[in-house]
């Protein structure tokens, strides 16, 4: 989806770097960079970073950054667009002891010239920033082309499923309203997302709402208020439909989905380069499965559904959901978007799905019906090696 067909996608640019300068100042903590060192390494599926090269494009605060070289990254560079997005990065390079296997330069994911410095890399690494560029595509295929044979591309990118109502349209012109308004009425905007966005939906379902505040750094180690900011303020914005990226990077730039991620804001996309097969089929994954029975029950349109097998104990993990680790795959394809609402897993179809205790509603990825297509479905879960200890320990006495 393309966010400024009718004005400068440049116009009311967010000050991303003063928002995460602004983190690393007053928000940073070693529970935050061991958090977000977890959900790295789970992310990547692995156990450590030992001996490979990570690319951090757009580092914004340089956490992640931080967390690849504290796995024992052998060389982390880090670049980004925002000058302060670069300082910030460079303070906690100063804070790991200004380590030489950690390099850090301004530098802009569209610009050619300055990509053809780099070199190639195993683990290419873009969190939530392709988005933000103003040419999202472009932006995606220029950091591809910085992977190296057999490595590791992950990205995250606003989904454009998730956004129904309010529509992509309406957060859009939120942004663009955001960015133009003075420091009292930013303060009110970002009041009023957290009361209706925040507030309201905890209470319905009877959550504490001022709890999310203590447990937010749980992902990623990230803070609530930072990423309200971050989400109004975004601009230049685009979303990225979920089949449409697939598409994308397998038929144009050679990619095969490994896993994703989706139900929130972000979809998290993790491919390799080039892989013949699979990555799911191979043994060296550690991807679990369960093949779903059936035949399906055709409820409405595109949604069909079934009863979920009862999961061993050791494989439910510690959430309160038994399913919440898993995932639904037709054949190896992993499905899209896994909290859809019943209305769009029934009219849009597309791969969405959800589950209901027992109960799996889903869509095929291709609008085919599931009893006569010839494939099989199957939840997934990776179970990934233990994570090592940090390869660098951090103190955090002279960070602030």
């Amino acid at each position: 989806m393309n966010s400024g067909e009718d004005q400068n996608p440049l116009e009311d640019r967010f000050e991303f770097g003063q928002n995460w300068w602004d983190f690393v100042n007053t928000q940073l903590t070693p529970t935050r960079l061991a958090t977000s060192r977890q959900k790295l390494l789970q992310l990547l599926n692995v156990a450590d970073l030992q001996g490979k090269t990570f690319l951090d494009i757009g580092s914004g605060s340089g956490l992640h950054s931080l967390a690849a070289w504290q796995s024992g990254a052998a060389h982390v560079t880090s670049f980004d667009y925002d000058p302060q997005s670069v300082e910030a990065t460079r303070r906690l390079h100063a804070l790991a002891g200004s380590p030489e296997n950690w390099t850090i330069m301004p530098g802009d994911v569209l610009n050619v010239e300055f990509l053809s410095t780099l070199s190639l890399h195993d683990v290419v690494y873009s969190w939530g920033v392709l988005h933000h560029t103003g040419a999202m595509w472009d932006a995606i295929r220029n950091a591809s082309q910085l992977l190296a044979q057999g490595g590791i591309f992950c990205i995250a990118l606003y989904t454009l499923d998730a956004y129904v109502n309010p529509s992509a349209d309406f957060w859009l012109a939120v942004k663009q309203r955001y960015n133009r308004a003075g420091t009292f009425e930013r303060a009110a905007w970002e009041w009023w997302y957290f009361c209706r966005f925040c507030v309201l939906s905890d209470l319905k379902h009877r959550r504490n709402p001022f709890r999310r505040f203590h447990h937010y750094h749980q992902s990623r180690g990230m803070s609530q208020w930072t990423d309200i900011r971050d989400w109004l303020g975004g601009w230049p914005m685009e979303f990225a439909g979920i089949l449409e990226t697939r598409a994308f990077c397998r038929d144009q730039l050679g990619l095969n989905l490994a896993w994703m991620s989706s139900g929130e804001a972000c979809t998290e996309y993790v491919f390799f380069r080039n892989s013949e097969e699979s990555p799911a089929e191979t043994e060296n994954t550690n991807i679990q499965h369960v093949l779903l029975p059936g035949p399906f029950r055709n409820l409405k349109k595109s949604a069909f559904s079934c009863q979920l097998p009862e999961l061993p104990e050791k494989a439910s993990g510690t959430s309160s959901s038994q399913y919440s680790n898993w995932m639904l795959y037709q054949d190896w394809q992993p499905m899209t978007f896994s909290n859809a609402k019943f209305s769009a897993v029934a009219g849009r179809g597309g791969g969405r799905y959800y589950c209901q205790g027992r109960k799996l509603v889903f869509s095929t990825l291709d609008g085919s019906n599931p009893n006569a297509n010839g494939c099989h479905y199957r939840l997934c879960r990776r179970i990934g090696p233990p994570l090592s200890p940090p390869a660098h320990e951090i103190s955090f006495s002279e960070s602030k």
